[in-house]
C-alpha cells in the first residue's frame, strides 16, 4: 500500500513505513535475458514496487547466487533428462538457488511419481497446488528441446544435451 502517498508501495512494520527494494539480478552475457529482465523490472516498478536490477558478468551472476546477495534472479535452469523438478527445492542441489530446501514439495513431487494411474492426477494437483502457494519461483519459458511421453512407456532414452535422440535405435516402446 502507498502509505506516505508518494507513488510506490511501502509496507509497515510496527507502525514503520519501510519502502522495499527489489535487489533483482540478471547475467548481462545474454542480451535477450537481460532485455526481459529490464521488462520485469520496469513493470515492477510501475505498479509501484521499487526494484533495482543488476546487469552482472557471468563469475559476479554466480557469486551473487551463491552468496543470496539477490532478492530475485532472472536464471535459467537446465533440467535433468528425467525432467525431476525436486532438484530444484532439495537443500544440497545443485539447481537450488534459491537454497529454499523444501522437503514438503519433494515429498508431494516424489509421491506424484509414483502414483499409480488412479491417484496420478490428484497427486500432480497437490503438488502444484503447493509450489504455486509456496515456491519462490516463477517459471517464465521452457527451452523447446523436449521428448513428452508417459512414465513407463518408452526405455533406454538418453538424450544429451544437443541431441535429443541420441541412441534412438535402442529405445524399447511398450505398446501394453
Amino acid at each position: 500500500k502507498d502509505h506516505d502517498n508518494d507513488g510506490e508501495l511501502e509496507f509497515l512494520v510496527t507502525g514503520i513505513v519501510i519502502k522495499p527494494n527489489i535487489n533483482f539480478i540478471v547475467n548481462n552475457d545474454s542480451t535477450a535475458k537481460v532485455l526481459a529482465a529490464r521488462k520485469i523490472a520496469e513493470a515492477l516498478n510501475s505498479i509501484g514496487i521499487t526494484t533495482t536490477l543488476r546487469e552482472l558478468s557471468w563469475n559476479d551472476y554466480v557469486t551473487a547466487l551463491e552468496e543470496g546477495d539477490y532478492d530475485m534472479y532472472y536464471g535459467e535452469i537446465r533440467l535433468t533428462p528425467d525432467w525431476n523438478l525436486a532438484y530444484m527445492f532439495e537443500k544440497d542441489s545443485e539447481m537450488n538457488y534459491a537454497n529454499c530446501g523444501d522437503t514438503q514439495f519433494s515429498e508431494l513431487y516424489y509421491a506424484y511419481l509414483a502414483a499409480g494411474d488412479a491417484d496420478r492426477a490428484s497427486a500432480f494437483s497437490d503438488a502444484c497446488r503447493y509450489l504455486m502457494e509456496n515456491a519462490g519461483l516463477i517459471p517464465i519459458c521452457f527451452e523447446r528441446r523436449q521428448v513428452l511421453t508417459h512414465r513407463g512407456v518408452v526405455s533406454g532414452i538418453s538424450p544429451t544435451q544437443y541431441d535429443l535422440f541420441s541412441g534412438i535405435c535402442d529405445w524399447k516402446i511398450d505398446l501394453s
